[in-house]
């Protein structure tokens, strides 16, 4: 047994010298000290606080020599604590440590005989200030600039989630397209585009900002106009005279006389209206009435209509077209001696009812799925279109959208949206991203920013854009694809061409316009058949440029095709198409631009 405690002694005297006499441990037997965090026992967190308490305790057997750091910077106020002095092998650390603004690295270095540990933790110091707003465009503080629609870019930057921004000008409210929105290292950004409409010299562009703490910051720029501000025309009513009774002359006279019933308007937006009148025939002499419109002869009425009252009296109905601005109407009665009763003038303004011009302006080229290839250019060509319609064409700033990089239900919301046009609407939708043909079914594709390649149900069909276009009650729509293989939405119709349109001259596109208000119109134009186009779209280039360039009142889409498609096809191999859009309603009119 003795033999056998020698032995067991032999092979163990760590086990038996370490009780009590930990200092005594020979160094070749001592371990690298060790760290339990009390605080900050995750690797990463986060705090709102400008300063944050460490606690810490470290196990050694053998005497230790402690370094705190912070961002790696070597700080003194902290202090180490043995914890029993009797049992020298625990130690506790504390310190209270500033932090910087984001991410903030602490380091425990602890030393002893055997060497050194390190440990780390990471907190992140969130410090809620408001929201920072920087204009991209335009970058000076006071602008000057012949642009009535001018363009901003503004960049807002919030340490914790924007949840609000506002844009204005002049103090109106304005609306503008979310170029960008993420968070990245703690920082949360967000771009805004869009078009400012200067309606004096001096302006003053104006952001809002808030964050989710609440706190707001504002941002203002000075621009100065230097075009011409032009004043909204007011209507000029003019007056027409209320009808009295007749007062007959002598009957020795045999002059008939004319009453006119009072006319329900004195401006109107009906082009079509209809005049009542009576001629009281005097003795029975009544030959004709004639009618003049704006000095011309239109109508001439002869005897032989009922008589309503009154022995002798003639009631008339007679139609007449009016011409926009102010109208004179005349009306003299004749006996069958030609005496002329007194003229009977009548003054109407025809005031046409304002048509409005929406768009929709789509543009996607940001695909996260890794297999669909990102695009350049088209929110560069969807806004340039979008400032194009806005400056030269009757498209006002609050009817115009511009959907840059929409999901699938944020396309389809949007075209929903615009079932609440009516009749007296017209409308414009341009799409620019890819698009995709299956030859086996004939169906085309839109493919929206959260579309997956291997997953067709996330692809847009043309039949369901064609579907929200047959909904849309707008008096015209014009839908103009610049995509991949977009000739597939016509159904497998053939080309059209818009060479009817190519030699009418502005006289007979005013009439073409006038005619075109009764019939309804779905046509689309797009930048090929079943082809892929490129990136960089010489469709768009040529569009673009005949709309800028485009100097006639009245341009129809039919015109701006015919100017289009030869240029495409001479310097690419699509065959750009512009056809109706079968089955939405159709009824053989034409979308028409406006030019201001």
């Amino acid at each position: 047994m003795r033999n056998f405690f020698i032995l067991f002694y032999l092979l163990f005297p760590i086990t038996l010298l370490g009780q009590g006499r930990i200092g005594d441990i020979p160094s070749t037997s001592v371990s690298k000290p060790t760290i339990h965090w009390l605080t900050l026992s995750n690797l990463e967190t986060s705090t709102e606080q400008p300063s944050i308490a460490l606690h810490a305790k470290t196990t050694s057997t053998s005497s230790i020599s402690v370094e705190v750091y912070i961002n790696g910077i070597e700080i003194r106020n902290y202090e180490v604590v043995l914890e029993n002095p009797k049992r020298r092998g625990i130690s506790s650390i504390k310190a209270n440590i500033d932090l910087q603004k984001g991410k903030n690295e602490i380091a425990l270095h602890i030393r002893n005989k055997a060497g050194k540990t390190i440990e780390r933790r990471y907190v992140n110091y969130i410090n809620y200030q408001p929201p920072t707003l920087s204009w991209n465009k335009p970058r000076q503080n006071n602008v000057n600039t012949s642009e009535k629609y001018f363009p901003f870019e503004l960049e807002i930057k919030s340490p914790t989630p924007i949840t609000n921004h506002n844009i204005f000008i002049n103090d109106s409210k304005i609306m503008g397209t979310v170029k960008e929105d993420r968070e990245r290292r703690g920082m949360f950004y967000r771009v805004i585009v869009g078009r400012a409409n200067l309606t004096k010299k001096n302006n003053i562009l104006k952001a809002e900002a808030t964050n989710s703490k609440g706190t707001q910051e504002s941002k203002t720029k000075k621009i100065t106009y230097a075009g011409t501000i032009y004043s909204k025309p007011t209507a000029t009513t003019i007056p027409i005279p209320t009808p009295s009774s007749p007062v007959l002359p002598p009957s020795t006279t045999r002059v008939p006389v004319v009453v006119v019933r009072p006319l329900e308007f004195k401006t109107t937006d009906n082009p079509d209206i209809a005049v009542h009148y009576t001629v009281a025939d005097v003795g029975g002499n009544l030959s004709h009435v004639k009618i003049w419109h704006n000095n011309q002869v239109i109508n001439q009425e002869t005897k032989g209509f009922k008589k309503i009252k009154g022995e002798g009296d003639q009631h008339f109905d007679t139609k007449i077209t009016l011409v926009p601005g102010d109208n004179t109407i005349k009306i003299i009665a004749y006996t069958d001696t030609g005496n002329p009763s007194e003229e009977k003038i009548l003054r109407v303004r025809y005031q046409p009812q304002e048509t409005n011009y929406y768009a929709l302006i789509i543009a996607v080229e940001d695909y996260p799925d890794q297999d669909i290839e990102d695009l350049d250019f088209p929110l560069e060509d969807a806004q340039k279109l979008e400032g194009l319609l806005l400056d030269k064409y009757m498209f006002n700033r609050d009817n115009v959208k511009l959907l840059s990089n929409p999901k699938e239900s944020e396309l389809e919301d949007e075209l929903a949206n615009l079932e609440r046009l009516t009749e007296k609407d017209n409308l414009l939708i341009f799409y620019s991203g890819h698009g995709y043909y299956e030859e086996k079914t004939g169906q085309g594709y839109w493919f929206p920013k959260d579309a997956q390649k291997n997953k067709k149900s996330t692809w847009i069909r043309n039949s369901t854009i064609t579907d929200f276009i047959s909904a849309i009650p707008a008096k015209h729509t014009l839908l103009i694809s610049d995509a991949c293989f977009s000739g597939s939405i016509f159904a497998k119709s053939k080309s059209g061409s818009g060479s009817q349109y190519s030699k009418q001259t502005d006289e007979d596109m005013s009439k073409i316009y006038e005619q075109s208000k009764k019939l309804k119109s779905r046509r689309a134009m797009t930048s090929g058949y079943l082809s892929e186009v490129p990136d960089k779209s010489v469709f768009f280039k040529f569009l673009y440029d005949k709309l800028k360039l485009n100097n006639r009142k009245y341009f129809s889409a039919g015109q701006l095709f015919s100017q289009i498609k030869e240029g495409v096809m001479g310097n690419t191999e699509n065959i750009p198409q512009y056809e109706i859009l079968q089955s939405t309603g159709h009824d053989g009119g034409d979308f028409i631009f406006i030019k201001k």
